[in-house]
């Protein structure tokens, strides 16, 4: 049975471990910050499989320019063995209740410009339009837009 529900304190193991599994270069500490400061927010989703943590979903809500009413996917990752297998597409599902439920009209999240992203590819299957690009230290991150009328 897979079951998504709001995040919580003892989620952090699983959150490190899947988060780091996703990107193994991530520092550990700051992620366990930034999860718990995520969880006082509300603003995590956990996926479960019979009753197995198996991925998550972090997000912020932006009300000023330049992303007025939407909500900011930060972290989406699945574990390996359960990719592809149309969770993703649940979790999209429940993010877009949740922009609906606070009246809001699109998300929009950032993804590293690579070949080998996978993400762009999943991104552009369930509605999202490159809006934009940018330059960071580590390359160029494309941002993705998704106008909930558009949901598929």
């Amino acid at each position: 049975m897979v079951k998504i529900r709001r995040g919580n304190k003892k989620d952090v193991r699983n959150y490190l471990r899947i988060q780091l599994e996703a990107f193994p270069m991530e520092d550990a500490e700051r992620h366990k910050k930034y999860f718990k400061q995520k969880i006082e927010r509300k603003e995590v989703f956990v996926l479960e499989s019979n009753n197995k943590y198996i991925g998550h979903l972090t997000y912020s809500k932006f009300i000023s320019p330049p992303f007025t009413n939407s909500l900011y996917i930060e972290e989406f990752s699945i574990q390996k063995e359960f990719r592809k297998k149309g969770y993703g597409m649940l979790m999209l599902s429940r993010l877009v209740k949740e922009t609906e439920r606070v009246n809001f009209d699109r998300i929009l999240l950032d993804t590293w410009n690579d070949p080998k992203n996978k993400g762009i590819k999943f991104y552009k299957k369930h509605g999202f339009k490159q809006v934009g690009k940018i330059k960071t230290k580590t390359g160029n991150e494309l941002i993705f837009e998704l106008l909930i009328k558009n949901w598929k």
